[in-house]
């Protein structure tokens, strides 16, 4: 796999005092550590976002940098700060165009990264830095080994998009190369602030510009829940957390063929699902349908995918159960299911780019953030709503489980699973309400909810290798048979997934869940 390009810099806030250059020498010697003569340029960085802001809010920034060497479009994600220190994901290549007015105009690298958090919104200048800086090489040897980095002063000028200066500021970057350990340069920093006055910067240059230039606001969009709440203020802030998951695992099955990304794509929208239809009451008829379809046609679509990855991964363990005439055959097997997968998933990938698609989910999330002071909002607080919510999907789970025979067909204990799910979303959607008490609640629908899974997913492999079995009979016969030995265990997995099911349950179906819910429900 690729490796991920990092980005790790140290930041301090200047005064309106230029730094001076033998200050940052004498500073820098006391840390061992060489400063070169400064090389000096101008460079001038254009942001680009859409009208509300959606990829700086989500922590990202995407700029054209122009200098006398040419243009470079850089994409940064959002990273992890502790102080001064900055560490993030950071694409950047050459760019001879005119601005990018679209996610879908950018290189695939970064328009994967964009359009699942724009979609098809237009991009537009929202910011303007011109920069003088003032750049030194920096080197620092420890332990027989040098390490280097770039030290570099930033006088910055902000324009907003329509070229009206706004502010301006004063910034000191540490740019370390990869590998290098950041301590030493923190005390180096850390010394710099207190020699040269120094602040240790917890922004970047894009967020600083916007506040300190007022060029725009960002909006805040709170997503927790507190029992005053209405609730149907409540379901749309339970709709925003589960878009922003989707947002981000789309952005990861775009861009890595990592098996977890799918699972954790269909998990974010499973649970957006089921929120919908839990807090369908609160809504018009109708009013969530499309939204419903959409986000499923998104989870629909890397259903196959998953299951491959769940047999395949499952698969792997089985070698060292097999007969060793079987090692072969299992090997090949094992590697047409791999290729059939990686096919299955670059064919997928492609929808996520598809235009409908994209509108729809704008569409979706124009719906969640649309301001609603104007509306009359009459449902109740979600202190009262959210009891009879999650009362009414408890129910719904033991009115279902009271018509399961002991010989239950596997298509009705997948129905069981899917209301289970339901439940436990519902729960952990007010966890933030009722806190430990429910999280125990939660803990006991997933230990259900896992043994249904298990059940399922030997189901789904059974069915699967059937299919494998038959394709390799005529052109890999040791493969086939290593697919017979294969469905024994499954079979064997799927007893095994039944029996744990009835025993969790009988621990759930217990007489006194429904009263004791209720009780911690109305408690708050």
């Amino acid at each position: 796999m690729t490796k991920v390009p990092q980005e790790i810099e140290i930041k301090l806030l200047a005064g309106g005092a230029a730094v001076d250059d033998d200050a940052l020498r004498r500073a820098a010697a006391q840390h061992g550590i060489e400063l070169a003569e400064p090389q000096e340029r101008e460079q001038t960085d254009i942001y680009l976002d859409d009208r509300s802001l959606h990829l700086t809010r989500a922590g990202g920034g995407l700029r054209v940098r122009e200098t006398t060497d040419g243009k470079r479009l850089t994409l940064k994600l959002k990273g992890r700060r502790r102080g001064a220190l900055h560490e993030r994901e950071e694409h950047e290549l050459s760019w001879s165009g005119a601005l990018p007015d679209r996610a879908e105009q950018l290189p695939e690298a970064l328009r994967d990264r964009v359009e699942p958090i724009l979609y098809d919104a237009a991009l537009r200048p929202v910011v303007v830095l011109h920069t003088r800086r003032r750049t030194f090489a920096a080197s620092r040897t420890a332990d027989g080994d040098t390490e280097r980095a770039e030290l570099c002063v930033d006088r910055v000028t902000v324009e907003d998009g329509h070229g009206v200066r706004a502010a301006s500021f004063q910034e000191l970057e540490i740019e370390l190369a990869g590998g290098i350990g950041p301590d030493a340069w923190l005390r180096f920093a850390e010394h710099l602030g207190e020699e040269l006055a120094l602040e240790p910067s917890r922004i970047d240059k894009l967020e600083r510009a916007l506040r300190t230039g007022r060029v725009a606001t960002l909006p805040d969009r709170p997503i927790e829940l507190r029992p005053d709440l209405t609730l149907r203020t409540a379901a749309l802030r339970v709709f925003d957390k589960h878009l922003r998951r989707i947002q981000s695992e789309e952005a990861r099955v775009r861009t890595t063929d990592a098996a977890g990304a799918v699972h954790r794509l269909r998990v974010a929208c499973r649970r957006l699902r089921a929120s919908f239809q839990t807090f369908a009451p609160c809504f018009a008829p109708g009013e969530l349908a499309d939204h419903v379809a959409h986000v499923k046609r998104t989870a629909g679509a890397f259903g196959a995918v998953r299951d491959l990855d769940v047999l395949v991964a499952h698969l792997e363990g089985l070698r060292p159960q097999l007969p060793e005439a079987l090692h072969d055959g299992h090997d090949r097997a094992l590697a047409h299911l791999e290729r059939r997968r990686r096919k299955l998933l670059d064919a997928r990938r492609g929808r996520l780019r598809e235009p409908s698609r994209l509108r729809a989910l704008a569409a979706l999330r124009d719906f969640v953030e649309r301001p609603r002071d104007h509306d009359v909002d009459l449902t109740p607080r979600l202190r009262d709503g959210a009891r009879r919510l999650l009362l009414d999907a408890l129910d719904d789970v033991l009115a279902h489980a009271a018509r399961l025979g002991p010989e239950a067909p596997a298509e009705d204990l997948h129905e069981l699973r899917i209301r289970m799910k339901r439940l436990r979303y519902t729960a952990e959607s007010f966890v933030d309400v009722w806190g430990a008490a429910l999280e125990d609640f939660v803990a006991r629908t997933t230990e259900l909810q896992d043994a249904l899974g298990a059940f399922n997913d030997a189901e789904v492999a059974l069915a699967r290798l059937r299919k494998l079995g038959r394709r390799l009979a005529g052109s890999a016969a040791d493969g086939a048979l290593a697919v017979g030995a294969w469905m024994q265990l499954q079979e064997q997995r799927r007893s095994d997934a039944r029996r744990r099911f009835d025993t969790c349950w009988t621990r759930f179906d217990a007489t006194a869940l429904r009263p004791a819910l209720d009780g911690l429900l109305t408690g708050v």
